[in-house]
């Protein structure tokens, strides 16, 4: 059964009762993030060897209404936070290190390619290699920007999703002369 199959049993019921056996157990996190996201405070939970009792209610306080509001799309917070981990673990997402290995490997390659130019056969494989190296160096770079702005996004979505959970800060007081015991 898919994620989505289990999901689909937070449909505004008041209680919803789980049992994840076998091989559903790989699904508990996503389970879990997926009722949180639709609504539902998890109650009891029960894992043992085989599988896991799981048992939400609806969450009626303001800001789990906001969250059932906001959508099946919305981001979770795990999501959120694997992103973000992801985003502050890989140094700026820098492709140089990346096309610095594949071009030692591609200098590797096409030298012993040019070593071996007697066996056409062999050489020509290598030569391809070669190709096949310096083409994956030059799209590193765009393949990991890329990863960059969905890392991002989801980083962002998640904080514009949850913007309407915290209130604003209140005004600051009114400015006051400071008076002297005698004024009092």
């Amino acid at each position: 059964m898919a994620a989505h199959k289990i999901l689909a049993r937070f449909d505004g019921r008041h209680t919803v009762d789980l049992h994840l056996g076998g091989l559903h157990i790989r699904l508990l996190d996503e389970v879990i993030d997926g009722a949180y996201a639709r609504g539902y405070r998890i109650i009891h939970r029960e894992i043992g060897s085989r599988g896991a009792i799981l048992k939400f209610v609806r969450d009626t306080t303001p800001l789990g209404q906001a969250r059932a509001g906001a959508g099946i799309g919305s981001v979770s917070p795990a999501q959120m936070s694997a992103a973000k981990d992801a985003w502050e673990h890989s140094e700026g997402y820098n492709p140089a290190p990346a096309r610095f290995v594949i071009g030692f490997f591609f200098l590797a390659v096409a030298s012993v390619a040019w070593n071996v130019r007697d066996n056409v056969a062999l050489s020509i494989t290598l030569w391809c290699l070669a190709a096949l190296l310096l083409t994956f160096a030059i799209a590193v770079g765009p393949m990991v920007r890329r990863e960059a702005r969905v890392k991002r996004q989801i980083v962002e979505d998640f904080h514009q999703q949850s913007a309407p959970d915290v209130p604003p800060p209140p005004p600051p007081p009114p400015y006051r002369n400071p008076t002297t015991p005698e004024e009092n």
